[in-house]
């Protein structure tokens, strides 16, 4: 079984209770590591996203997921870098499998058709 690290914990908070749940089972199943690098944006940090190219969404005109505490970003831990993208997909894959169990409706970044966000994981 995996353990949460603090900087996690820090971006899990005020969002959907749902999540930190689906985390805890990948977590406890032990089958892949991972690290939450976000959680709740704030509009000026979702913008910020947007202007950077993370996000087609700019705020504004449409929330984001994250906006609305529905979603997470994350890294593989431990992390090989941003072209490992085999170890996103594990993670990502792990997390549908949990979501699913516990019968909640999601949809991971990474099988998204024309923009493909592997470190994106969220609630639909």
């Amino acid at each position: 079984m995996n353990k949460i690290s603090n900087r996690s914990i820090k971006n899990i908070q005020e969002i959907d209770p749902r999540l930190p749940l689906i985390v805890g089972m990948v977590l406890a199943r032990g089958k892949v590591d991972l690290t939450i690098t976000c959680g709740l944006r704030s509009l000026e940090d979702q913008q910020k996203a947007f202007k950077n190219g993370f996000s087609k969404l700019d705020g504004v005109n449409k929330k984001s997921k994250h906006q609305i505490g529905k979603a997470i970003d994350f890294i593989p831990y431990p992390f090989n870098g941003w072209n490992d993208i085999e170890s996103f997909k594990k993670v990502g894959e792990e997390l549908k499998v949990c979501a699913d169990y516990l019968g909640i409706k999601n949809s991971y970044g990474g099988d998204w058709k024309t923009f493909k966000d592997y470190p994106h994981f969220q609630l639909d």
